[in-house]
């Protein structure tokens, strides 16, 4: 049999293949998920706030804050870590789906930074139980 360039390059992926499933990694790296300017890192996965926080910290970073605080109510001026303010253009390449901020209101409900018209909204849970939303973290 003779062995082509494309023939060596296949016979090469398989055995990479079978070295990964032998080994455990996957077969399929996943495809990186573009991060957007002003985040250090994006999770292409719903977490709850405690797993988004934890995912932050692994990438070296945290998540975005509401004027730099804990803790804020609504009403003034609001703005979040990366996403800017409230009716300032969506962040281009970020999901509109909502994503958690680390500032809960004086009732304690987490705070979130969500798409609304091309535009970025700042809401707050108003859920009790433990949901998932999107992660983009920020530079500590």
């Amino acid at each position: 049999m003779i062995m082509t360039k494309q023939r060596i390059r296949t016979l090469a992926c398989l055995a990479f293949l079978a070295f990964a499933f032998s080994v455990g990694l996957p077969a399929v790296a996943d495809a990186a998920e573009k991060v957007p300017a002003g985040f250090i890192a994006v999770s292409k996965d719903w977490l709850t706030f405690d797993d988004a926080k934890a995912f932050c910290e692994q990438q070296g970073g945290k998540l975005p804050r509401i004027n730099n605080s804990d803790s804020v109510d609504a009403g003034g001026k609001l703005a979040a870590d990366g996403f800017g303010a409230p009716g300032d253009p969506w962040p281009a390449g970020l999901s509109n789906d909502a994503h958690w901020t680390d500032t809960t209101d004086s009732a304690g409900k987490r705070w979130l930074a969500m798409e609304n018209g091309g535009n970025v909204f700042l809401s707050d849970t108003k859920l009790a139980a433990p949901v998932p939303y999107r992660v983009a973290c920020v530079k500590k």
